[in-house]
């Protein structure tokens, strides 16, 4: 697993475009919360709205969908695994075969990967030089 977080650290650090955001703007209840990309680990749905899981044990609710955070975050190392999950590839553990499989987090979140999105999810794997 670490050799494999290594080639991924080297991947995105080779070749990073260049007016890509370390932080991004995400909608909260109150205005505005500008959160760190590399603190991020998962965005959960919940309801219809989406709470991002922290580094730190800090939770965000947002007032937007899962659907909107994966189309602000697909291009940062983030993936769709499940109808009610985004993960960063910078915080991946584990991946766990089996029919849809599951992915063990950083801070020890064991998420199923649904048999829908499996293939997509092994060719993001497989973009992002973590397979």
């Amino acid at each position: 697993v670490s050799k494999v977080q290594a080639r991924f650290r080297e991947h995105i650090q080779s070749a990073p475009p260049p007016n890509r955001p370390s932080k991004i703007g995400f909608p909260i209840a109150t205005g505005q919360e500008f959160i760190q990309l590399e603190n991020i680990i998962y965005a959960e749905a919940n309801d219809n709205v989406a709470l991002l899981y922290l580094t730190g044990k800090k939770t965000v609710k947002l007032t937007k969908s899962l659907g909107w955070v994966e189309e602000q975050l697909s291009t940062y190392g983030f993936c769709r695994v499940h109808h009610s999950f985004v993960i960063n590839f910078n915080h991946l553990k584990e991946y766990i075969r089996n029919e849809g499989g599951f992915v063990v987090m950083s801070n020890g979140k064991a998420i199923s990967v649904s048999r829908r999105r499996k293939e997509s999810f092994l060719a993001n794997l497989d973009e992002w030089g973590l397979a």
